[in-house]
């Protein structure tokens, strides 16, 4: 349906299709979603954002009646809500993975509030940084089990918030990295590490093909959702290296400079020829774009351009940006090379 829509949309660009009878053409060639899945969008979209308020409803309900709650109580409301949740995944009889997603979801969010009423109730002096990586491993059966983006996602969140925390409790430094460099290069090793396998568990990717089949019909991913996020939070992390190497130059900061281009060269082959992507290939080129403009602007206001440093500060980003989008936009026509790639995920995305 992507295709198909970019296509008409390509044509009415052209001047092929008339721009009055876009709509029509868009009807005719089937461009637009069904009402049978607008329906199946609607039930999904309403079935996450029940269990997100319902969560959000016992975390709230024992916040605001905490005084008044003894621990007794306090344990036997979170325990039955959590095995009426894990009742209810086991026992809901439906071909539906939408449904198990969203209860085993609901599980992941429930396993963090009961270890959060532990720590509240017996003061155990525990940093926070221990209440996430506890949730994670916890939770990660669910995530590895559960065969959905939607977990990965989120075990992708909680496990780098342990991270960040950890990183920010005890202020880590080592050799020449500071604080907030190590803090980052953890986050790139951890969501590169963890894109690759989730790129490799991708059912209809060619690295599936060579695990073991029962690791495939356990773990296995129906679309590439969650290795897009792992990989793009890869990206910023290095991204965010390199431009505070450009703005506060240390010894650490060589590293950085060289792996960079590594990273944009990697990306863009990997993205562009072998698993074809245009959401990778624009983030790494925009990621290109801030650090060349980062870099001209460390140059110009460290020679005390005013305004006028702004003004050729935005003629650079302009002649860096344009070309770039040119070339994207080149790239998402139906003949460029991401947009054939997309072809057969636009199908599957939608799962889970």
């Amino acid at each position: 349906m992507a295709r198909v829509r970019k296509l008409v949309l390509d044509w009415t660009e052209a001047g092929i299709i008339d721009p009055d009878n876009l709509d029509s053409a868009m009807h005719i060639a089937g461009a637009g979603p069904t009402r049978q899945q607008w329906l199946t969008f609607s039930r999904t979209a309403l079935l996450f954002c029940g269990i997100i308020a319902t969560c959000a409803g016992i975390i709230f309900f024992f916040a605001y009646n905490w005084e008044q709650l003894g621990k007794f109580s306090k344990f036997l409301l979170m325990e039955s809500v959590f095995v009426l949740t894990a009742l209810g995944f086991f026992f809901v009889r439906t071909d539906n993975g939408k449904v198990r997603t969203a209860l085993m979801s609901g599980l992941f969010v429930l396993t963090g509030a009961f270890l959060a009423l532990i720590g509240q109730t017996y003061q155990t002096g525990a940093d926070t940084w221990e209440l996430f990586a506890t949730w994670a491993l916890l939770c990660a059966p669910f995530v590895l089990l559960g065969r959905s983006s939607t977990l990965w996602i989120l075990g992708l969140a909680v496990s780098q918030m342990a991270m960040v925390l950890y990183c920010r409790s005890f202020r880590t430094s080592w050799w020449v990295f500071s604080f907030a460099e190590v803090s980052l290069y953890l986050s790139l090793s951890f969501n590169l590490l963890i894109g690759l396998l989730l790129e490799a568990l991708y059912l209809e990717g060619a690295l599936s093909r060579r695990l073991p089949e029962n690791l495939r019909r356990l773990c296995g991913l129906q679309n590439r959702h969650a290795a897009r996020v792992s990989m793009l939070a890869a990206g910023v992390s290095i991204a965010c290296l390199v431009i505070v190497t450009i703005l506060d130059w240390e010894a650490g900061g060589l590293i950085a400079a060289i792996l960079f281009p590594v990273w944009v060269v990697g990306n863009l082959y990997s993205y562009r020829f072998l698993r074809r992507d245009l959401l990778l290939v624009s983030a790494s080129t925009l990621s290109v774009v801030i650090v060349i403009v980062t870099f001209f602007a460390r140059i110009l206001f460290s020679q005390n351009f005013d305004g006028g440093g702004f003004i050729l500060l935005a003629g650079i980003t302009v002649g860096v940006s344009t070309p770039a989008v040119m070339w994207l936009k080149r790239l998402s026509r139906p003949d460029g090379h991401p947009g054939d790639a997309s072809r057969g995920e636009g199908q599957t995305d939608v799962q889970h």
